[in-house]
């Protein structure tokens, strides 16, 4: 299969123009691989979370997941042995199986803290 000069040039044309020169864009953003906790301040690694419960906004929930990295508009977390994505617009909470009364919440800017919730 031959390109056509045409192609190319659409292609050199259009190819720098999805990421300017000096922006960057959020898929290359260093993912983030700790939390903040709300009420103190401390620092926690997403590996010393454990097994959690995501609570999506639908009321869906995904059961026995490990968060494995935060990106600006999405997350990585770990099912079953394989890697699964989410937009952090969807995800109500994360509440953390050993850390009982508390869950990940993120604000209006996509930044995830640990804060206190009430437990049934």
């Amino acid at each position: 299969m031959s390109l056509s000069v045409f192609g190319l040039l659409l292609i050199i044309a259009i190819g720098p123009s999805h990421n300017p020169i000096g922006k960057r864009m959020a898929q290359d953003a260093e993912p983030l691989k700790e939390i903040v906790m709300a009420s103190d301040g401390r620092v926690i690694p997403l590996a010393e979370l454990g097994i959690c419960r995501m609570i999506e906004r639908d009321g869906s929930v995904w059961k026995a997941v490990k968060l494995y990295e935060i990106y600006p508009f999405h997350l990585v977390f770990i099912k079953n042995g394989s890697l699964h994505d989410m937009l952090i617009e969807n995800i109500n909470r994360i509440e953390i199986e050993k850390m009982k009364g508390f869950a990940v919440v993120f604000d209006s800017k996509n930044k995830p803290k640990i804060v206190s919730v009430p437990t049934h």
